[in-house]
């Protein structure tokens, strides 16, 4: 596991808090953000829900990370570990061809 895939995850993590919705979800099982107090927020239920509405706040930079992820995987920067191993293999035995 490389740090891109590392990175891709935490991504897809923000990309789900970003999109869960209040009324549907979280209000009924008592996450809404307006049930809170100032001094219940240092909990971890309270963190947890500042975390969701930090990442529901901070859509326009998810935007933008999620369109550089697309850009990347389709200009092929991302190598698979499978490519890493089979270069890795030609460069040990010598041979001047690349199977895949």
């Amino acid at each position: 596991m490389g740090l891109w895939t590392l990175l891709e995850g935490f991504l897809l993590l923000a990309n789900a808090l970003a999109i869960i919705n209040e009324d549907r979800f979280l209000a009924p099982k008592g996450w809404s953000f307006s049930e809170f107090s100032v001094g219940r927020t240092k909990s971890l239920k309270g963190q947890i829900i500042g975390l969701i509405y930090a990442t529901q706040y901070l859509r326009v930079p998810l935007i933008l990370l999620n369109s550089i992820c697309i850009v990347v995987k389709l200009v092929g920067l991302e190598r698979s570990s499978k490519e890493f191993a089979l270069i890795k293999l030609q460069n040990c035995n010598g041979n001047d061809w690349l199977q895949m």
